[in-house]
C-alpha cells in the first residue's frame, strides 16, 4: 500500500551506496569493441546501429543467442556486489517475449538467476530502445563465481540488439555510524587508579580520561560523548572528550570516580567503579536532559588501540578470523586485544545497543539510538489517507534522566566468553506465525488449522497448523457491532458475518481448542472499526480471562475516525485522545505490541535477496540496525515487535520456492528469527493457505502442508523452532535478567536475578566440552561452537567450567 510519509531523519546516517567498478563485459558487435567470452550471435553491418556500424540480429529460429560465460574477477570474490545490465533492442514487432538472462554459478551450481524482459520500455517497432536493470549479490554468495548470460528468445521473435553491457562492482554497505573527530592521547596525564590489570588516567590539560595497561601504554584514546539531536528539521551533532572529576569515593578495596561533562543535550555523569583485586570496570552513565529535545542518538564512544580478536554478533555467531567494517551488535559484544591488553565487553550490559566500526576502531555504546525503537503515528486527519509521522526519535522533556551501564573487563587472559542466544532450548533459528484476523470464516479457519472445513475436532486434524503442531499467534475480533459481512471480501463465496468471538459460538469453541494446544490467542483490536472505551474494556477483560495473552496486533490503521483509533500506531498511545488505551492495556496485561513501523518505513527494501525471508538479508553484513523487538522510551512498559512484510503465496509451487531447502538452511545457518505477517483464513483464494476441493469445500493447500511438514522435521532435529510471540519475547526478556561474572579464564558464573524460572537458557561458546556443577544440561556441536542449554530457577546461580 502506498503511504505518504513524513519522516525527517530516520536512520540518520544511512549514506549513499558506494561502489567501485571492477569488471566490465561488453559486446558492441564491432571488430574490437567487446570484452568477455561472447558466442552464438549473428553480426550484420547496419548504418542505423545503436552504436557504431554493426548490430547483432536475433532470428526467430535462435532460441538462445549472445551467450556469455566469464569468470567473475578475483577482486570481487567474497564481497558484496552490484551488477548493472543494459542492452539496446530494436524489435520487428512491438512485443518480442524475449528475456535476457544473467546467472551466477559456483562450480556449475546455480547461485543466482536474474531475468530481464526485453519488452520492458518498448513503445514502438523498428526503433531502438534501451533496457536496463541492476541488482545486488551478498558477500555470502559471491566466492569464485562464473557469470553466464544469454538471450532467451522463447517466443521465436525477430529483433536486433546492440551495445550489450554487464558491469560488476564491489558494493559498500551504507554506514549507520556518524563520523566523529577522534582526540589524540594526551601528552601527559595523571593516574586516577591502577591495579595489576590496568590504569585509569585523566589529563588536567585536555580534561579527558582513558585507559592504559599497567605499563602506561594506552588501551583507548579519550572517551567521547556523542549526542545527535534534531533541530529545525536537521540533525545536529555535538561531541566532547572533556570530563571534570566531580567526586571520588573509597569503598573497601574499590574506588568510584564521578566524571561529568555537558553538551547541548544535557549534563552527563559517568561513574567508574574500579576494584584493586578485580579486572572488571563497571561504568554507569546518567544524562539529565537540559531542555526539551528530540534525541536521535546519545552514545559514549570507546576508541581502542589494538585489533579486534572476537566480535559477538547480534545473531549469536562469533567472528574471530576476519571482520566486517561495521557491525550493529545489538545486545552482542566484542573483545579487543590479547592477554594483558584485552578489552572485553561481555553480555549483560544495560544499553540501547552497541555498534562497532572496525576501520576507525570505534565502539559506540548507545544509551539511546532512535533506530533501536522504530515507531510511527497515523494522526486523526479526516481529509488524509495513508499518512503517518515517524516518531522513532523520542522527544525528551526537561530534567528527564537517561541511564545506561556496562562492564568492561581488562586483561581477561583468553577468557572463555559464552554468548547468550536469542532462541531458547538450543534451536538454531525460529519462525513465528502471526495471524491477522481480517475477513475470515469458521470454514476457512478449520481448513488452515485442521486441514479441512468439515473437521471440527483438533484431534482429527489432517493438515494445517494443528496437524503439524505448529503454534500460531492468532489475532481475533471480539465482536461485530456493525454487522460486518464477508460478502464483498469473498466475492460472495462466503456470505454472512465475519468471524468474531461474540457472533459465532463455533468460532469460540474452535479457539479454545487451539489455545489448549499452545496457540496464542490475542486481539486484532476488538472489532472491525474504532472501538469505544466500554467495548475495549469488555473485550480486554474477556480475552484476559479466557486466553491470557499479553500480545496485541493493530488492525485497520489509517487517518479516519473509523480507522481503529485505539491502535498503538493511531491514538492508543496519545494521551490527549479520547481513544488513549495505555491504561487499559496496562490493566489487562497487554505488553507485546505488533509494530507496523518497519513495514511502513521499509528502510531495507533494497536489501533482500533471492526470495529469502530475511530483510535485510544477513549475507550482506551486520551493519543494519534491524531491531525486531524493541522498547520505545515513550512506552517503556511495552515491547514492540516488528515484521517486514506479508507472506502471501498465491500458488502452490511458491511454497516450495520460499521454503526451499537451501533457503531453510540459510535461515538456520544465520540463526535467524522470522516473524511472519499472514492472513491464512482470508475468505478469498489467493493468499495461498487454502483452496477448494473437488466438492467446493475449503481445505489446506498441499504446498502449505508440505511447508509445515518441513518445519516439523527441522523442529525435531532442534534446528528450527516454531514459537509464539509471547513465548519468544518472554524468553528474551527473561535472559536480560541474567548476571554474568568470570572468576577465572575458564569459569563463568550466571545468576538468575529475576523472581521467575527460565526454561531453555541457551548459550554458545568456543570450547570442546563444558561442565555445569550440579546441573543437568543438553548440548550439541555447531561448527566450532558448542551450544548448550538448561533451565534456571529464580535466584539460582550456575557455575560453568570450560575444557
Amino acid at each position: 500500500m502506498f503511504r505518504t510519509i513524513r519522516w525527517l531523519l530516520a536512520l540518520n546516517f544511512l549514506f549513499m551506496i558506494v561502489s567501485v567498478e571492477a569488471q566490465r563485459l561488453y559486446q558492441n558487435f564491432e571488430d574490437s569493441a567487446y570484452f568477455g567470452n561472447w558466442s552464438d550471435h549473428l553480426i550484420l553491418a547496419d548504418t542505423t546501429a545503436f552504436q557504431g556500424t554493426h548490430i547483432g540480429h536475433i532470428d526467430s529460429k535462435q532460441l538462445y543467442s549472445c551467450n556469455l560465460r566469464q569468470e567473475v574477477a578475483d577482486e570481487l570474490s567474497g564481497k558484496n556486489q552490484q551488477w548493472f545490465f543494459s542492452i539496446a533492442v530494436r524489435p520487428k514487432q512491438l512485443l518480442t517475449g524475449a528475456v535476457f538472462v544473467i546467472t551466477f554459478l559456483h562450480s556449475d551450481t546455480l547461485v543466482y538467476y536474474h531475468g530481464v524482459k526485453l519488452d520492458n520500455n518498448l513503445t514502438q517497432a523498428d526503433q531502438w530502445c534501451n533496457v536496463s536493470d541492476s541488482f545486488f549479490l551478498p558477500a555470502s554468495h559471491t566466492k569464485q563465481l562464473t557469470v553466464k548470460a544469454y538471450i532467451w528468445n522463447k517466443s521465436n521473435a525477430n529483433f536486433d540488439v546492440d551495445a550489450i553491457e554487464i558491469k560488476g562492482t564491489e558494493l559498500s554497505l551504507p554506514t549507520f555510524i556518524p563520523a566523529i573527530k577522534q582526540q589524540p592521547i594526551p601528552g601527559s596525564s595523571d593516574i586516577l587508579f591502577n591495579n595489576s590489570f590496568y590504569q585509569l588516567r585523566h589529563s588536567k590539560k585536555s580534561r579527558s580520561f582513558y585507559l592504559s595497561d599497567t605499563s602506561g601504554n594506552a588501551l583507548t584514546v579519550p572517551f567521547n560523548l556523542v549526542s545527535i539531536i534534531e533541530k529545525k528539521g536537521r540533525a545536529v551533532t555535538s561531541q566532547t572528550t572533556e570530563w571534570k572529576i566531580k567526586d571520588k569515593k573509597v569503598k573497601n578495596d574499590s574506588m568510584i570516580f564521578e566524571l561529568q561533562s555537558s553538551n547541548s543535550t544535557g549534563k552527563t555523569t559517568v561513574r567508574v567503579h574500579c576494584s584493586k583485586k578485580q579486572n572488571d570496570i563497571q561504568f554507569e552513565i546518567n544524562t539529565q536532559i537540559k531542555r526539551k529535545v528530540k534525541l536521535l542518538r546519545q552514545s559514549l564512544v570507546l576508541t581502542y588501540i589494538d585489533e579486534p580478536e572476537a566480535v559477538y554478533r547480534k545473531n549469536g555467531h562469533c567472528d574471530a578470523q576476519s571482520f566486517q567494517q561495521e557491525y550493529y551488535l545489538g545486545n552482542g559484544g566484542v573483545s579487543i586485544g590479547k592477554k594483558a591488553r584485552q578489552l572485553l565487553i561481555p553480555p549483560g550490559f544495560e544499553l540501547s545497543s552497541l555498534q562497532l566500526q572496525t576501520l576507525n576502531k570505534e565502539l559506540f555504546l548507545n544509551i539511546d539510538f532512535d533506530a533501536d525503537h522504530p515507531l510511527i503515528h497515523f494522526p486523526l486527519e479526516p481529509d488524509s489517507s495513508d499518512y503517518f509521522v515517524d516518531i522513532s526519535a523520542f522527544i525528551y522533556p526537561r530534567k528527564h534522566q537517561l541511564f545506561g551501564s556496562f562492564k568492561l573487563i581488562v586483561g581477561g587472559n583468553d577468557l572463555f566468553v559464552p554468548r547468550l542466544l536469542a532462541i531458547p532450548s538450543g534451536y538454531d533459528a525460529a519462525i513465528v506465525w502471526t495471524e491477522h484476523a481480517d475477513w475470515t470464516d469458521i470454514r476457512t479457519h478449520r481448513a488452515v488449522n485442521f486441514g479441512h472445513e468439515d473437521i471440527h475436532d483438533i484431534q482429527q486434524a489432517r493438515g494445517g497448523f494443528a496437524a503439524y503442531n505448529i503454534p500460531v499467534t492468532k489475532s481475533v475480533f471480539y465482536n461485530n457491532p456493525d454487522q460486518v459481512t464477508n460478502d464483498d471480501a469473498s466475492d460472495q463465496l462466503f456470505k454472512g458475518l465475519h468471524s468474531t468471538i461474540q457472533s459465532d459460538t463455533a468460532f469460540f469453541t474452535f479457539l479454545k481448542q487451539l489455545h489448549k494446544k499452545g496457540h496464542e490467542i490475542c486481539l486484532h483490536t476488538p472489532e472491525q472499526y474504532t472501538s469505544t472505551s466500554e467495548n475495549m474494556t469488555e473485550a480486554l477483560g474477556f480475552m484476559q480471562k479466557h486466553f491470557g495473552s499479553p500480545s496485541w496486533i493493530d488492525h485497520g490503521y489509517n487517518n479516519l475516525e473509523s480507522n481503529n483509533r485505539e491502535n498503538a500506531i493511531c491514538d492508543g498511545l496519545q494521551p490527549e485522545s479520547p481513544h488513549y488505551a495505555r491504561s487499559l492495556w496496562d490493566k489487562y496485561g497487554q505488553r507485546y505490541f505488533w509494530n507496523a513501523a518497519t513495514e511502513e518505513l521499509n528502510p531495507y527494501r533494497n536489501w533482500g535477496y533471492n526470495g529469502h525471508m530475511e530483510l535485510p538479508f544477513s549475507g550482506f553484513g551486520d551493519a543494519f540496525p534491524d531491531r525486531q523487538i524493541s522498547i520505545h522510551p515513550a512506552v517503556p512498559e511495552a515491547v514492540m515487535w516488528s515484521t517486514t512484510g506479508t507472506l502471501e503465496v498465491p500458488n502452490d509451487a511458491l511454497w516450495d520456492y520460499y521454503f526451499h531447502p537451501q533457503r531453510l538452511v540459510s535461515l538456520i545457518e544465520n540463526k535467524s528469527i522470522i516473524i511472519t505477517h499472514v492472513y491464512p483464513a482470508w475468505v478469498k483464494e489467493g493468499k495461498g493457505y487454502w483452496n477448494f476441493d473437488k466438492d467446493g469445500k475449503a481445505q489446506a493447500m498441499e504446498g502449505f502442508n508440505r511447508t509445515l511438514a518441513k518445519i516439523a522435521v527441522l523442529r525435531e532435529k532442534r534446528m528450527l523452532l516454531p514459537i509464539t510471540i509471547s513465548d519468544l519475547i518472554g524468553y528474551q526478556l527473561a535472559i536480560k535478567t541474567l548476571v554474568f561474572s568470570y572468576p577465572n579464564s575458564n569459569t563463568t558464573l550466571i545468576t538468575n536475578n529475576s523472581k521467575q524460572a527460565i526454561k531453555g537458557v541457551s548459550l554458545a561458546v568456543k570450547a570442546f566440552e563444558i561442565e555445569i556443577e550440579g546441573k543437568q544440561f543438553e548440548s550439541k556441536e555447531n561448527g566450532d561452537d558448542l551450544i548448550f542449554w538448561f533451565d534456571m530457577e529464580a535466584g539460582e546461580t550456575v557455575t560453568i567450567v570450560y575444557k
